[in-house]
């Protein structure tokens, strides 16, 4: 069965289909997040529909491409042009872990160890109230847990060009400015927000330094933190020990005495520690007999456990001769980030660097590069770039070695098996031609290219080389099924035990391009079931691992490795079976062209015409 008594058929069951799993979501999930699904059960019915078109006309539709191969093949090199641009410019790449989706406002909070999981959540139920009401379209979702909380807001499409994202942050960011002894972290719509001892979980840029004394790597790291706050696009630059997820739990708070307004207001530095000791309630005790007991006092101000360190600045002192001055004329303070361990590698002390950059991947990258060769390192001192996929260039290059080596081993593989140096070339192109999908997956979708994409992409390319080989290897058998229909001369057709369409070369033209043709058509016809069902079962098993589960742990790593499959797959499979004809009828009358010119070269008889053989008549 084909043509249309196939197609309508096909279509009735892809629409059948279709309401199945929308009637099944309904059931499960309620009508509302059904909604969120039928399009992309449509797109997957309508997916299914064209399928069926190509099934029901596949022979004319390659008859065509063949016919006009020039038309898929230079599609296909425009299309593989367009992948490097789309990864180069706008496909964004990374490690194992990316940033939330940009519909979503996070923040997360980390009270001291030990704090009861009660105090978190009505830390969090502060931050709910902050921003109730919620308007329709926005939804809130908050977790508590030990002495951490986190929380989402998620908001509908009509919300995200509204003011309530920025209101709704800033008002985070206010309420999260009035709290202290925590670390703060708030996320989206805007450069990320962090508040609070903590360092290293949330920077996209990191640095290690190692060398044998402590003092001097703490010296050259104060420098690079100082480079570091010159420059607009950095935030949060902090200080960690050489682990990898540590964290500064501590803050240094250094306060920093102005000598010219002490002497100008006749103060003296006795005067002015003790009055911010007692305002933050750390005076040293002392004794006093008190109704005749010898007791240790201290004194404070009523609000000396709520007052913050920056708070004390507006603060305001009254001196010996009654004249009362704010204390932010007299003082400042900066706040340092302090490692709380300390790492020995190889005898050797380490410290991480890390940072937000604001900005492209490879403006990071090249900030990064710049800050390292701008340290000045003594000697048995290095350093080098922990950020990303945590590789050095040394094992990148090995990498990269490592991939040409398996592709020259693919191809010379290739080249014994089809007797053909064309060939492999052409089952190769099947690698470039699933990347079209995969760029343009995550492009669509905004997700990260990341590591666990990477790993998707080796699953996947084994399948569609697979593919491709199939495809390319039936179109030899039925040219060795039509020589043996036929009655051909040695001299015209070689006897070889894996006869190609090469072979195909001394026979007059018309005829080699006739028997080409039909080997090509009913090669797709006859392997693309199998292709078909390949690949389509393969992207059925891997699309409930795009199903996100709420507060799933590592979801990500399994959404960007589904993607990169399911994208590759499609796209080859389209391309393998529209393309692929077209490029070996291409590279197959390529090679007869120049297994002619090589023969007139060496001055060899003219091709053959074959003309039928004529039954002698037989007289009674």
């Amino acid at each position: 069965m084909s043509g249309w008594p196939l197609l309508w058929r096909w279509a009735v069951a892809s629409l059948l289909l279709g309401a199945i799993c929308l009637a099944g979501f309904w059931i499960w999930k309620g009508w509302y997040k059904a909604e969120d699904f039928l399009p992309w059960i449509g797109g997957a019915a309508a997916l299914l529909i064209a399928v069926g078109i190509f099934v029901a006309y596949v022979e004319r539709l390659t008859r065509m491409h063949v016919r006009y191969w020039a038309v898929p093949v230079l599609v296909s090199l425009a299309l593989f042009g367009g992948t490097w641009y789309v990864f180069k410019e706008k496909v964004r790449t990374g490690g194992f872990w990316r940033q939330q989706p940009q519909e979503q406002l996070v923040f997360y909070i980390e009270r001291p160890v030990g704090t009861d999981v009660k105090l978190s959540s009505e830390t969090m139920k502060l931050f709910e109230a902050e921003i109730l009401p919620m308007p329709e379209g926005a939804h809130l979702r908050t977790t508590a847990w030990s002495n951490r909380g986190y929380g989402v807001i998620e908001f509908e499409d009509e919300l995200l060009a509204s003011a309530y994202p920025e209101l709704f942050r800033n008002k985070l960011i206010v309420l999260a400015e009035e709290l202290g002894g925590m670390f703060i972290w708030i996320n989206g719509f805007g450069d990320p927000y962090m508040k609070g001892g903590r360092g290293g979980g949330q920077s996209n840029s990191t640095i290690r330094l190692t060398g044998y004394n402590s003092k001097e790597l703490k010296s050259i790291s104060d420098g690079v933190l100082e480079r570091l706050g010159r420059n607009r696009r950095v935030r949060n630059a902090r200080l960690t020990s050489g682990s990898r997820f540590s964290r500064s739990n501590t803050d240094e708070t250094l306060i920093m005495l102005d000598r010219e307004a002490l002497t100008q207001h006749k103060l003296s530095m006795a005067e002015i520690m003790g009055h911010i000791r007692r305002l933050l309630g750390v005076e040293n005790p002392w004794h006093m007999v008190v109704d005749g007991e010898d007791q240790r006092l201290m004194l404070s101000f009523a609000d000396a456990e709520e007052i913050e360190y920056d708070q004390i600045l507006a603060k305001t002192f009254t001196t010996s001769g009654g004249q009362k001055v704010q204390l932010g004329r007299l003082i400042t303070i900066e706040s340092r980030p302090e490692i709380s361990e300390i790492n020995r590698h190889d005898q050797r002390y380490s410290l991480l660097l890390n940072w937000e950059y604001i900005g492209t991947d490879r403006m990071r990258r090249q900030y990064i590069d710049d800050i390292i060769e701008g340290i000045q390192l003594p000697y048995g001192y290095t350093v080098e770039d922990m950020s990303g996929q945590q590789i050095t260039e040394e094992e990148e290059e090995e990498l990269r070695n490592t991939l040409w080596l398996t592709l020259a081993f693919i191809f010379m593989a290739l080249a014994a098996m089809f007797e053909s140096l064309f060939l492999p070339v052409l089952v190769l192109l099947a690698i470039p031609m699933a990347l079209i999908g995969v760029a343009g997956i995550f492009w669509g979708t905004g997700y990260e290219f990341d590591s666990s994409a990477k790993i998707g992409l080796v699953l996947m390319f084994g399948i569609v080389v697979n593919n491709a080989i199939l495809l390319i290897n039936r179109f030899r058998l039925q040219v060795r099924e039509e020589i043996a229909n036929a009655d051909y001369g040695r001299d015209l057709v070689p006897a070889k035990r894996r006869l190609g369409g090469f072979d195909l070369w001394r026979l007059p033209g018309e005829e080699g391009r006739a028997i080409l043709m039909r080997s090509i058509q009913d090669g797709v016809r006859i392997q693309m079931r199998s292709i078909l069902l390949t690949s389509g079962t393969t992207i059925a098993g891997l699309l409930p691992l795009l199903y996100k589960k709420e507060n799933a742990t590592g979801s990500d790593i399994w959404e960007n490795l589904a993607l990169s499959s399911i994208g590759g797959l499609a796209s080859s499979t389209v391309l393998i079976l529209s393309a692929i004809p077209a490029f070996y009828w291409m590279f197959t009358r390529w090679g007869w062209g120049f297994a002619r010119l090589w023969r007139r070269v060496r001055g060899g008889p003219a091709p053959l015409t074959v003309v039928p053989a004529v039954e002698p008549e037989v007289s009674d």
